[in-house]
């Protein structure tokens, strides 16, 4: 008979398989045509977006443009990343702690990493190479004081940190309370690495430096594309109007008033109960007492087929539980649970410089959150440890599946459905999509000779600019609340023949609209006319060509 260490591991090799064998089938079926398709055509057309608050595309050019990768070949290097990065990281830090089972807490945080499947897009984005990043960073500063080549070490450090920061300027804040972390931790080893060995700790700092350095000119064509990306970032930044400091503040706030909101009285009862319990022969029964709540809390909280945007607070639940536990019994403040409540907290400061939801945000380093729930749990009995375990392995499974394969983010079918296969299209050559979109693809396609080199769309339209090959202008996030910056992120003239229009009718009805394109010299009442209309998702799409433009027939 298996004894629960062995049940622990087994359970948790079992829930990383079943997540990597989903997202695997899933990587060649299903296609967002908002968020996804603007991250995919930087790649494609190899272009960074107009006033970038990011230089994700850049980065992701560097290291990936020469592969010229399709979308279900570009989710699969994602995969590959995202898990090699958490293995790293969380191998280091099981070295770190002199854990025995190195490998339990490994696939624990592999497992973990799958949250970021969750709800959002199937893509490598600026958040998943933030994730990444950071992981690697984690592994690194972990590992450096256990090897010789310690100057190597340094430099890919200095090199990661400095493309952490492209990739999201506010990432510097977890640079900042990492490093604070970290010295203040190892305070004193540090103090005898710089008395002792003060030319290699100089050698050391240097490295940081070069290694930032050489990232700079890895991403950079050169010190004009320095300059010109600086000022397009400052531009930028100044557009902006909910991805700022206190639009975050404000999330956090809404999101712990959702938090209690929904769950105090069954946060009342564990911790009644924990507090009765705890010191009596009892205490088996108050572990599975425990459990049980822990389940009715998640059942309480949403149904296992919503996806994951509601209900991933809950795991702030259980840290705060373990915590109180911890707390009870032993000494708080050691070094297992300092780092802990970094990584658990790490999520949160890299989310800072977004609007999206704090609580949803921090799926991108679920990573993070595996390692820190890991090192509270191995204070625990392995009898307390194993329902713990199970019951966050199947709830991140049914969580997963739920987001990712039911109810997929943007997308009407879920990826059971997707079974057209779309072969005659570069980007999407061996992708498979449902019935509507596979035939709104083949109606647009008949645009595929229209002359025009540019298309002008709106963000949830954009992978029309795959579908037709053509690039999009401008490249920048363009929806109806923001249309009216339209004139702020044009850069430079274009030739009105050449462009080719695709709005929704019910938009270009609005007055707002019109103006938008009236401020950058395109007059549609004038100049352009409808050469073709498309019903898709209840919304009926027109395609507007100038009047000069020479073209087939098109219906």
């Amino acid at each position: 008979m298996l004894s629960l260490s062995n049940k622990t591991t087994l359970l948790i090799f079992s829930c990383l398989v079943f997540l990597l064998t989903i997202v695997l089938w899933g990587a060649n079926k299903g296609f967002d045509f908002t968020d996804e398709s603007y991250y995919y055509i930087g790649y494609y057309f190899k272009i960074e977006t107009n006033l970038s608050i990011s230089f994700f595309h850049k980065i992701y050019l560097a290291f990936f443009g020469w592969m010229n990768l399709t979308i279900p070949e570009l989710r699969i290097l994602r995969a590959l990343l995202m898990l090699s990065s958490i293995v790293f990281s969380s191998y280091s830090v099981a070295k770190y702690f002199s854990i025995k089972n190195k490998l339990e807490l490994v696939a624990f945080a592999s497992a973990f990493s799958f949250l970021s499947y969750a709800f959002y897009p199937n893509s490598i984005s600026y958040n998943t190479f933030s994730s990444f990043f950071v992981s690697v960073l984690i592994g690194l500063v972990f590992q450096i004081k256990y090897t010789r080549h310690k100057l190597f070490m340094g430099g890919l450090i200095g090199f990661f940190s400095a493309l952490l920061i492209l990739n999201k300027f506010t990432n510097g804040l977890f640079l900042v309370v990492f490093a604070l972390v970290f010295l203040t931790t190892e305070r004193k080893k540090i103090y005898l690495f710089y008395t002792k060995k003060k030319k290699e700790f100089g050698g050391v700092f240097i490295a940081v430096i070069l290694g930032s350095i050489i990232a700079i000119g890895f991403v950079f064509e050169s010190i004009t594309n320095v300059k010109e990306s600086i000022t397009e970032l400052i531009k930028g930044v100044l557009m902006l109007e909910g991805h700022n400091l206190s639009s975050v503040i404000t999330s956090y706030f809404y999101g712990l008033i959702h938090l209690v909101s929904n769950s105090k009285w069954l946060l009342l009862i564990l911790t009644v109960t924990i507090l009765i319990l705890r010191n009596t022969p009892l205490k088996k029964s108050a572990a599975y007492v425990t459990a049980l709540l822990l389940f009715l809390l998640f059942i309480n909280g949403q149904s296992i087929i919503i996806p994951i945007g509601l209900y991933i607070p809950y795991f702030v639940f259980i840290v705060g539980l373990l915590l109180l536990k911890l707390f009870i019994e032993k000494s708080f403040l050691t070094k297992n649970t300092f780092f802990a409540l970094f990584f658990i907290v790490a999520p949160f400061l890299v989310s800072f410089g977004t609007n999206n939801s704090p609580f949803i945000h921090f799926i991108f380093c679920g990573g993070l959150i595996g390692i820190g729930l890991f090192l509270l749990l191995i204070n625990y009995s392995k009898s307390l440890k194993f329902l713990f375990v199970l019951f966050l392995l199947i709830s991140l499974s049914m969580q997963v599946f739920s987001g990712f394969v039911i109810h997929p983010f943007r997308l009407n079918k879920n990826l059971l459905c997707q079974e057209n296969k779309i072969e005659n299209i570069p980007a999407f050559k061996g992708l498979s999509l449902d019935r509507e979109t596979d035939q709104f693809i083949s109606s647009v396609l008949e645009l595929k000779d229209h002359p025009s080199k540019y298309i002008f769309t709106l963000t949830d339209l954009f992978a029309i600019s795959l579908i037709l090959d053509k690039q999009p202008y401008p490249f920048y996030w363009l929806n109806e609340s923001n249309i009216t910056n339209l004139s702020k992120v044009v850069s430079f003239e274009i030739d009105p023949e050449q462009l080719l229009i695709i709005i929704p009718e019910e938009q270009m009805l609005k007055s707002k609209t019109q103006e938008a394109f009236l401020k950058i010299g395109v007059n549609f009442t004038r100049d352009y006319s409808i050469i073709k209309s498309i019903k898709y998702r209840k919304a009926t799409i027109n395609f507007y060509a100038h009047n000069q433009t020479t073209t087939l027939s098109y219906k």
